[in-house]
């Protein structure tokens, strides 16, 4: 989505394991709704062991997210203009493709006991007629929102001296990022998105550094203290209702999202910044993948052909034995079968795709210009 022709591997390194932990995420996000419903359904719902991994995989999603918003501060805010072109193209390729396999999947598969129909027939109207702004695919929508306002939010920051980037930073974290959520928002997921962008964009004015071990420790601690929250939240839906931190779920729900996932996201981020990797080729090839990876992964249709359909994770992986490996190895899986499959649509479809857009851009230009001199 961001130029990486001059970019260090090593942001590359990190948007590709950004991406791994939002596949890990929604991995678990399939199981926990499918622990739910055998504890709704009485049947047996895993043990402690399950859920500590399945809770363990869950902070990824937040985490990565914010992580993808902070690189795309910390690179456009110096940048006018900052361009959609090629996240509407890519998004409406592929909400284009899944539009017409959730039609074969309504026809051919409504029965079967993976497919959403409600869900599925619901979500196509809007992979057909608003690809990027109908919310199908939710970070597209606010990101492209988000560029839309990068200009005014840069000129803020570039404003503003050192210190009253810090007071900015402070006062958005506690007004728009932490109690937006406590008290409830409309834009939540905006709100998230422009706060880790003015980190970003806050952490390359400043040219911010951070030591390597304290970022370590950071990161370990914050993640353990997010895991911690998924596990109670868990166990709280299924009949532990009287263990004490399920009784303070809410105030551990509310320190999850203000300290554990920025510490996390934001020291992540420090750590691959003061990583100096040089530019590796396979690495840059891979993460120009990844905004691929989730347009194929997560679409409403795939997302249930992937965990339910192809693959039934709730029943073929969960409470096995070797379930812990089963979470690490299969978003990998997933995650290496959408870069592959990304990586050809680079390779073949990419370039007709933007030649002709280039051809429709200009020739639009002409005909503005022509109207504009009449």
């Amino acid at each position: 989505m961001i130029d990486r022709k001059k970019r260090e591997s090593s942001f590359e390194l990190l948007r590709i394991m950004a991406m791994l932990i939002i596949v890990a995420h929604h991995y678990a996000e399939v199981q926990e709704s499918g622990i739910l419903a055998f504890y709704n359904d009485g049947l047996s719902f895993g043990t402690s062991k399950d859920w500590w991994v399945t809770s363990f995989l869950m902070p990824g999603g937040t985490v990565g997210v914010a992580i993808f918003f902070m690189i795309t501060g910390y690179f456009s805010i110096y940048k006018k203009g900052v361009s959609v072109a090629k996240v509407f193209l890519e998004t409406t390729f592929y909400s284009l493709i899944f539009a017409i396999l959730s039609v074969f999947a309504l026809l051919f598969f409504h029965d079967a006991d993976w497919m959403n129909a409600i869900y599925v027939g619901e979500q196509l109207p809007k992979q057909l007629l608003l690809p990027v702004t109908g919310g199908a695919y939710w970070f597209v929508t606010v990101y492209v929102f988000l560029i839309i306002l990068s200009d005014y939010i840069n000129k803020i920051l570039l404003i503003l001296n050192q210190k009253g980037q810090k007071f900015l930073i402070f006062i958005y974290w506690i007004f728009w990022f932490s109690l937006a959520i406590l008290l409830g928002s409309y834009f939540d997921s905006l709100q998230n998105a422009i706060f880790f962008y003015i980190v970003g964009a806050y952490i390359r004015i400043c040219k911010l550094r951070a030591n390597k071990a304290v970022m370590v420790i950071l990161f370990i601690t914050s993640w353990c203290g997010s895991v911690c929250n998924s596990y109670v939240n868990l166990v709280s839906q299924i009949g532990f209702k009287d263990l004490i931190l399920v009784k303070y779920h809410a105030i551990l729900s509310g320190i999850n999202h203000a300290f554990f996932i920025p510490i996390a996201a934001i020291s992540a981020f420090m750590l691959a910044k003061n990583l100096q990797i040089g530019s590796v080729n396979i690495v840059n090839k891979v993460a120009a993948t990844t905004f691929g990876v989730y347009l194929l992964h997560n679409s409403p249709v795939s997302n249930l052909a992937i965990w339910k359909g192809l693959i039934d994770i709730q029943h073929t992986q969960y409470g096995k034995a070797l379930y812990p490996l089963y979470a690490l190895i299969t978003p990998i899986c997933v995650f290496g079968v959408c870069a592959l499959i990304d990586a050809m649509r680079i390779r073949f479809v990419e370039p007709i795709v933007l030649a002709n857009y280039l051809k429709i851009k200009k020739r639009a230009f002409k005909l503005f210009t022509i109207a504009s001199e009449d």
